[in-house]
Parts: structure tokens; C-alpha cells; sequence
């Protein structure tokens, strides 16, 4: 131990006597264990940990549908309960979205419906009260509800004594049984931001295979896997689609471990960074294990006198991987605190609720160790090559080089080159993928939506828990609520639709044109369902190719109409007009209506912003009011000034309609195609950084590595500038010195580049993940900045005055 004191007090000394190297040490490091750390701190959270439930690792979620990916209906729920042997607790959830009131406003909250034994499936106790049993979705039960910690701090201010008190939601009486812990969430891929849990009543929908609504979770049993579960769940679903091919035929469903499912969408992208961020570091360690090198050059005499006067080969060693170590620790203390601010930095831009378990992002433990992993091996990587390289040395070869014109081994001159290779390698795979990943993003910008997204505030008006609920009395609140946003200032034109494009959820409904024989239910053609008020496609920007807009005087009373996007038409009519022609639509009860198209709209992305469009049906809102408990809509106003500024003020003028009527998700369209794109946006930016800390840190260690060859070189240069070398020969000579490493590197970059193009695939659109223009022009720029680098310390070489360089030398 003493040992060790001693060496670190020297290596401190040494750090103090060179101020500016301890510093771009420091430095380096310090940015590699940063950004390492951050990105890690964020995969541990939502990759690496076990989800907050019991058992988690056996919990399953099924999903149904032709692509297996969608939710299932009430009878095939309890087909699948009845007849399942491999899972457990088989429950259902389904969305719920609610207005609670008795504050001083109602306000609008996500919830979810679910089974009453879906609590003890999941194993997590209430803070306060109990959770839902199978008791309370018994008809003529009292409706209870279950709060979220969130909920209960921030409407009900805390109280304990919250529990039995009656809360009206949606203008019904609810008993609070419950409070959950904080940080629970469920469920963690979908419907992430509920906030109260309902019992799911299914008595009236024991029949219906139509609605599909419900997501399945499950629990494997003690010795089942899941592949297993989903054979068992899969001949269910055939039987099913036997039976009832009407409702189920070509459907399939799924079962995925849970967590699978919650990190699907972001798994591959996380792991692209820490990947990206690994090279990162990389860079660093080989950056400062390059300067340590160039230092250990002019140490030989130092090294030499201490092995003279009785120092051991092990002690010398010691010394400078403490040095080393050392370093790296400051680097990591420096580094913790970047990545403190990295992680805050990063979860601050994210929109909210985008990345599954979020509210899990902290430093624990495991981020602890990681870092201190981290630092461990930056320290050994960057110490022992140095270490390594001067023990090699006798004290005899010591002595014979001086301080002033020691010179670098063999073995030295090729360790650094290699240094310089691998950096050079690792850039060129950082600055491709960016490349690659900016390339993307200028293609996803340069999408064409269909309608115009600037100067669009929209917001949500719900008349759940008013007076104003019943299908009869909803047009025409919803007729004082757009006449009151319409006067507005800055407002042009407002209308209403039932789920905003690239916002909401969407309805797909069944269709078949009324000139020609109705087929099978299975092969019946489907289409997007949206409801709109008039004056919706002037306000969304969204230019009708033909026909006219839904009008006020499209009524219940009046002949049904629909406007229909060309995607529709086209495949319907094609070359044709389809202005004037039916088609058949579920009415009430499902029984089909014809309706007569008045319009063709332009095609708009619908459910996210690289689909193609799908056909697609808007249907007047005033014939259709009765429908799917239409009670809530989204108004859509085009502004001449700043629509942030006009969504902020809907609420307070949708209050002076009615107080009781609640508004929520007051943003702009902005905002929300902002959300859609914030994966590839942020992957593109952090990889961007990440490459040009790496150009960086490889343009400074060439740097370093051409001036040190220079010092060293000294009056080898001054001999040949005194026997007539010109400036130029002398700037060749000393590029040559990093020439060869920084080509293969490329070279080696470019290769690694290309066999890693897996972690890509999902991140692109519309371009190669070996996109020419992106990686010849990352190796390019690369060269060019290598070149610019080794010129620099080239240039002032040439310019050596001859009697100066050898008299110094």
C-alpha cells in the first residue's frame, strides 16, 4: 500500500508540472467515460432491468390480428381463458379515456379497464387501500377505481383518506379503493401514461368478436416456455378462425415475453448507440495511450537512472500504469459528471412518455459499476503499451540517449501507428453511420404529410361527465365550441375530427363499393374511419382533388355522405371519377349504410409518418354522432401567427362555452409530427456528436504523433535542409509518418463499416446503410482533416532554420 501512495504522489507531481497534457487527458477520457456512462445509464434502464413486476421475466403478452400485432375481442378473451393450459392469469386491458371531476376543473385522463385479477398477475401491492379483484366487475356492483401516485399527489393533494371517497368520472360515481406505489406503471409498451385502473366489465360483450379492444397478459407457468404458450395460443386462434371466419379468419396471434415487447421499438436503436459510444471511447483510450507514448519517448533517461540506482522493472511498470490509472480516474470523476448532465440532457429531449420506462432512468449500482469498469480499462488500455514500451529499454540504452534528442524505438514508432490506425478506423465507422443517419433524416424531413403542418394548433374538446354527453345534444355544443375557436384571433379556419392523423388511434371498418355484389366478410376490402365536422379539410391544409368538403347541412336526417382520399379511389375506380359513386359502411348496430362520396381527398400519412397510405373514409360527423360514443373530438386550428400561443389559449375559450367541458392535448401539429420522428432525430444527432468527438480526438492525435516525430527529427532535418532539401521534401517527410497508418485505418473503417450494417437496417429510410455519398464522404473528410492535422506540424518543420535545429539538437 505504501507503494501505491508513493506512486501516486509522484504521478501527481508529474501531472502538475505538465499542466496542458494532464489537461487533453483529462479531457479525452473524461468525454469517452462521459458519453459511455450516459448511454449505458439509459440501456441498463430500459434493456438490461427486470420490469417492477413479480415474475417478470415469465410475464407474456398476446396480440392478435393478421399481422399478430393488434388487440383482440371479448369472446375470443374468454375463448383463450377457458381453454389456455401454459398461462396463468390470463387478463385483459383496455383503453379508457376519462374525465374526472370534482376539482375545481374536470380535467382529461388516460386510464385503463382491466381484469379484476390483472393486480395479482403482476404481483405489485397498493401503497394505500387494495387493488381490484374479480368481485368488482360483477354487474350491480359499485364502480371502483384504483389512482396512480401520480394522480393521487397532484389532484387529490396526498390524502390517505382518499380511499372510499366517491369521485364523479365521466359523470358517474366511483369508489376509490386504491393507491398504487410510485413509479408503477402499466402497461409499460402501450397506454403508458394511465393513470387510474377500472375493473373490465364484459357481461354485455360476451359475444362480440367484432370490437376488437382488448390486449392480453399472461403468465407462463413453472417449466413452459414461450414458444410453447404461443403454440398452444396459435391452434386456439385456428379454431377460432374456423369457427368464426367471419370475424377471425386470417388472423393470427403472438405471445412475447413482456419486456420484448415494451423495448422493441427502441432495442435496436439503443444498442446502435451504445455501440457508436463504445468506439467513442475507444478513441479516447487510444488518444491518450498515443500521448502517453510521445511522453514515455523523452522519460528513457529518467526510466534509466531510477533502474540504475536499484528501481525493479515491476516497480517502473507500476508507476506508470498508476499514472496511467490515475488519469483515467480524474477522466472518470470529470466523466461522471458529463454523464449526470448527458442523461438529464437526453431524457429532457425526449417527448414524454416516448421511451418505454422512462421514470427508470437513473444511477444505480450497476451504472456505478459499469463506469467504474470503464475507467478501469481506459486505465490499464491507455498505461500499458507506454509501460510496456519502456521496460524493453536496459539501463545502458538509457544512458546513451539523451534528454533532448531521445529517440523512438521500432516497437514504439509501430505501437503508435497502430494507435493512430484504430482511431482512425473507429472515426471512419462514426462519421459513416452518421453520415448514414443525417441522410435519413434529410429524407424523412422531405416527406410530403398531405396536409400543411405549419401554423396548425389543435386540442382535444371531451364532453364526457356534461350534459352535453348524449348523442343528441353533442352537435350542437360541438358547433358553439367551433364558432367560439373560430373567432379567435389569428384563427383562419377550425374543424373537428375524431382521431388526429399521426396522433391517435385508428378505426379500420369494412367497406365494399355499391356497384358491385358485396363479398365475403374475410375478403372485404377495409379503410381508415375518421369523423369530421365541416371545415376540416380548409383548416388541416389538406386539398380535396374533387368533389367538396362534409357540410352543415349533412344531418342525420340527410342522405349519407363521405369524403374518400385518393388511395381509395384509385384502387376502387381507377381512372375514373369517384365523385357520386357508394359506398357500403357499418351503420348502427352494423348494419351497413350506403353512402354517397361527395369528395376525394389528397392522400395524408394516417398512423405514422413512413407508411404508405391506406384507404381512407371521413364520414360527417353529425350523421355519424351516435356512433362509437363519439363524445370527445379533436379541433384542428389554422393560425396566422404563432399556433403555440393560439393552443395554449383553447382552454380558457372553450371555458367561457362551458366550464364543465374539458380540453386536453393543446399543442401543434408540429409538435406532434416532432414526436413522430424523435427516434431517428435523436439517434442522428447523438451519433453526430459522437463523430465529431472522434474527428476530434484523431485529428489531435495525428497532430500529436506528427509534431513528436518532428521533435524527434530535429536535426535530421536540419542536416537536410543545410544539404539543400527543400521546404517541400522536408513536409513530405514528416506526413509521411502518419500517411501509411491513416490510410489503413481507412481503409480498416470502411471495412468495418460495411460488415456492420445489421444495427443499421432498422434506421433508415429511403437510403443505403451503405449509402456511397455518406461513406465516401466520411473518409474523405476524414483524409482531409488527417492531412490538414499532420500539415501543420509538417509546415513548421520545413521552416526549421538549419544552424538553430542542429546546434538545439
Amino acid at each position: 500500500m505504501g507503494n501505491w501512495l508513493r506512486d501516486v504522489r509522484f504521478a501527481l507531481r508529474l501531472l502538475r508540472r505538465e499542466p496542458r497534457f494532464a489537461a487533453l487527458a483529462i479531457a479525452a477520457l473524461a468525454l469517452g467515460i462521459g458519453a459511455s456512462t450516459a448511454v449505458f445509464t439509459v440501456v441498463d434502464a430500459v434493456l438490461l432491468r427486470p420490469l417492477a413486476y413479480q415474475n417478470a421475466d415469465r410475464l407474456v403478452v398476446a396480440l392478435q390480428g393478421p399481422s399478430g400485432n393488434g388487440p383482440v375481442s371479448p369472446a375470443d378473451f374468454l375463448d383463450y381463458e377457458r381453454e389456455a393450459r401454459s398461462v396463468d392469469h390470463l387478463s385483459a386491458a383496455q383503453w379508457w379515456s376519462v374525465t374526472l371531476g370534482g376539482g375545481e376543473r374536470p380535467i382529461r385522463l388516460d386510464g385503463l379497464t382491466v381484469s379484476g385479477d390483472l393486480f395479482d398477475l403482476l404481483g405489485v401491492s397498493p401503497a394505500l387501500g387494495r387493488t381490484l379483484t374479480n368481485v368488482d366487475a360483477q354487474p350491480g356492483h359499485d364502480h371502483v377505481v384504483v389512482l396512480s401516485d401520480n394522480l393521487w399527489r397532484t389532484r387529490f393533494a396526498s390524502d390517505r383518506l382518499v380511499i372510499g371517497r366517491t369521485v364523479p368520472i365521466d359523470g358517474a360515481p366511483y369508489v376509490v379503493v386504491g393507491v398504487m406505489p410510485p413509479g408503477f406503471r402499466f402497461a409499460p409498451f402501450w397506454a403508458t401514461r394511465a393513470e387510474l385502473w377500472a375493473p373490465l366489465t364484459l357481461a354485455n360483450r360476451a359475444d362480440d368478436r367484432a370490437g376488437q379492444s382488448l390486449r392480453l397478459f399472461g403468465r407462463l407457468k413453472d417449466g413452459v416456455s414461450t414458444a410453447r404458450a404461443q403454440a398452444e395460443m396459435s391452434a386456439i386462434c385456428a379454431r377460432l378462425a374456423h369457427d368464426y371466419p367471419a370475424t377471425n379468419a386470417g388472423a393470427r396471434i403472438t405471445v412475447t415475453p413482456l419486456l420484448d415487447k415494451a423495448v422493441a421499438g427502441i432495442r435496436s436503436t439503443l444498442v446502435l448507440l451504445l455501440a457508436l459510444v463504445a468506439c467513442v471511447l475507444l478513441i479516447a483510450c487510444a488518444n491518450v495511450a498515443n500521448a502517453l507514448l510521445a511522453r514515455a519517448a523523452g522519460r528513457k533517461r529518467e526510466i534509466a537512472i531510477r533502474l540504475a540506482v536499484g528501481a525493479s522493472r515491476t516497480d517502473i511498470v507500476r508507476q506508470l500504469l498508476t499514472e496511467s490509472l490515475l488519469l483515467a480516474a480524474l477522466g472518470s470523476i470529470a466523466g461522471l459528471a458529463c454523464a449526470t448532465w448527458g442523461v438529464h440532457a437526453l431524457i429532457a429531449a425526449l417527448p414524454p412518455g416516448s421511451l418505454p420506462r422512462q421514470q427508470d432512468v437513473s444511477f444505480d449500482t450497476r451504472v456505478f459499476l459499469a463506469a467504474s469498469l470503464a475507467t478501469l480499462v481506459s486505465g490499464l488500455a491507455t498505461g500499458l503499451a507506454p509501460a510496456l514500451q519502456i521496460v524493453r529499454h536496459t539501463v545502458a540504452r538509457g544512458f546513451q540517449d539523451n534528454s533532448r534528442g531521445a529517440t523512438e524505438g521500432r516497437g514504439g514508432r509501430r505501437a503508435r501507428g497502430l494507435l493512430v490506425a484504430g482511431q482512425v478506423a473507429l472515426a471512419v465507422v462514426l462519421l459513416a453511420d452518421a453520415g448514414v443517419l443525417t441522410r435519413t433524416m434529410v429524407r424523412l424531413n422531405g416527406i410530403d404529410p398531405g396536409f400543411q403542418v405549419d401554423h396548425l394548433a389543435v386540442a382535444t374538446v371531451s364532453l364526457d361527465g356534461t350534459p352535453y354527453a348524449q348523442a343528441a345534444a353533442r352537435p350542437a355544443m360541438f358547433d358553439r365550441v367551433q364558432a367560439r375557436l373560430a373567432a379567435m384571433p389569428f384563427v383562419t379556419a377550425a374543424g373537428a375530427i375524431n382521431h388526429l392523423p399521426l396522433a391517435g388511434d385508428t378505426w379500420k371498418v369494412s367497406y365494399w363499393p355499391d356497384d358491385r355484389p358485396a363479398p365475403p366478410p374475410q375478403e372485404q376490402p377495409t379503410a381508415i374511419y375518421r369523423v369530421v365536422r365541416p371545415g376540416y379539410f380548409a383548416a388541416m391544409g389538406l386539398p380535396l382533388v374533387a368533389g367538396h368538403d362534409v357540410a352543415s347541412t349533412d344531418t342525420a336526417s340527410s342522405l349519407p355522405v363521405v369524403v374518400i382520399n385518393e388511395a381509395m379511389a384509385e384502387r376502387q375506380w381507377p381512372g375514373r371519377s369517384a365523385v357520386g359513386r357508394r359506398i357500403h359502411l357499418p351503420g348502427p348496430s352494423d348494419v351497413p349504410t350506403a353512402l354517397t362520396v361527395v369528395g376525394v381527398a389528397a392522400n395524408a400519412r394516417q398512423t405514422d409518418w413512413t407508411s404508405p397510405p391506406e384507404d381512407e373514409a371521413y364520414v360527417a360527423f353529425a350523421q355519424r354522432s351516435s356512433e362509437f360514443g363519439l363524445s370527445s373530438l379533436t379541433f384542428v386550428l389554422r393560425t396566422s401567427g404563432d399556433p403555440a400561443a393560439v393552443a395554449a389559449s383553447i382552454p380558457r375559450e372553450v371555458a367561457l362555452v362551458d366550464r364543465g367541458v374539458v380540453v386536453s392535448a393543446n399543442t401543434t401539429m408540429a409538435g406532434i409530427v416532432a414526436d413522430q420522428l424523435w427516434r431517428q432525430r435523436l439517434t442522428s444527432e447523438l451519433a453526430g456528436a459522437f463523430a465529431g468527438i472522434a474527428l476530434g480526438l484523431a485529428v489531435i492525435g495525428i497532430y500529436a504523433v506528427v509534431a513528436g516525430a518532428v521533435a524527434r527529427r530535429t536535426r535530421e532535418f536540419g542536416v537536410r535542409l543545410a544539404l539543400g532539401a527543400t521546404p517541400g521534401t522536408i513536409q513530405r517527410l514528416a506526413v509521411a509518418a502518419v500517411l501509411g497508418p491513416v490510410c489503413w485505418g481507412a481503409v480498416v473503417g470502411l471495412a468495418a463499416t460495411a460488415a456492420g450494417t445489421g444495427l443499421m437496417r432498422t434506421m433508415v429510410y429511403d437510403v443505403s446503410v451503405l449509402d456511397p455519398y455518406a461513406i465516401g464522404g466520411s473518409a474523405l473528410l476524414l483524409l482531409a482533416a488527417a492531412l490538414g492535422a499532420a500539415w501543420l506540424p509538417a509546415r513548421r518543420a520545413s521552416r526549421l532554420d538549419p544552424t538553430i535545429a542542429l546546434r538545439d539538437a
